[in-house]
């Protein structure tokens, strides 16, 4: 077997295993079910969700969970959409302008040990309760990680050969930077977006616990305070599934660019 196949079936071994110990001790009673559910249960009660478009919370009534999927998806993706448009120009800017990161890199090292959360009610200020104060507070969440990939990349490249072998090659600055810097920075950037992503997930859903009437983070606020376990661990469920999906696109599209700069 090779040795790829052998990690991604350790992989599926790790999350098998973790999903069967969860099972085991629910289905034991080690924990109440009142606190938490069988996982195959979850999976159950997220398909009954989907087949019959409803939702068995008070609260939710005329809901369904196949809505609240995509209106957050969708602020999951255009807060992370911004993000990546304003944090990789940024980066570069960075990167080519080293008096100017050296003023803003202090700033950017402490930004994630700043609540920023806690600016919710001036966002709510300017920008109502809704998408547009949820969408910026995923915005806010996973920009500056794709801004100090993105940064720490380039500078990565300046200290290896190959920006000196391009212009051995009389290339333009355009050129070098396509076919030598971006690619060459690449692993980088992918690292800046996947956790971007996940930053703009947790902005996103935190945000809908509080600013929104939709969502999948309403959901699972709403199921907690109406005691609806089954439904609560079904929305969580569907959070995770997002991530690792989207995360293994993104992960699929950093392989397929390898692949090309191999061949």
């Amino acid at each position: 077997m090779k040795s790829a196949n052998k990690i991604t079936l350790t992989k599926w071994l790790v999350l098998v295993g973790a999903a069967g110990c969860l099972e085991l001790i629910a289905r034991t009673g080690m924990i109440r079910r009142s606190t938490l559910t069988p996982v195959s249960e979850m999976f159950v009660t997220l398909w009954r969700c989907f087949i019959t478009g409803e939702i068995a919370v008070t609260f939710l009534q005329g809901s369904s969970i196949a809505e609240n999927f995509f209106i957050t998806f969708g602020e999951i993706l255009l807060s992370f959409s911004f993000a990546v448009f304003v944090g990789l120009p940024v980066g570069i800017l960075l990167w080519r302008f080293k008096i100017l990161a050296r003023i803003l890199n202090p700033y950017l090292v402490s930004y994630y040990a700043i609540p920023v959360f806690a600016l919710y009610p001036l966002i709510v200020r300017f920008f109502g309760v809704g998408i547009l104060s949820i969408t910026f507070m995923g915005w806010l969440f996973a920009i500056v990680a794709i801004i100090i990939n993105t940064a720490t990349g380039f500078e990565e490249v300046d200290k290896r050969i190959y920006p000196q072998v391009g212009k051995s090659l009389r290339l333009s600055p355009l050129r070098i930077f396509l076919w030598i810097y971006f690619p060459a920075a690449t692993p980088y950037i992918f690292a800046g977006l996947k956790l971007g992503f996940i930053y703009s997930i947790i902005g996103v859903i935190a945000s809908e616990f509080i600013l929104s009437t939709k969502g999948l983070g309403h959901l699972v606020r709403f199921s907690y305070s109406a005691f609806e376990t089954e439904i609560m661990y079904a929305a969580m469920l569907l959070i995770v599934i997002i991530a690792v999906l989207v995360n293994s696109v993104l992960m699929r599209m950093e392989a397929r660019l390898y692949g090309r700069q191999a061949r």
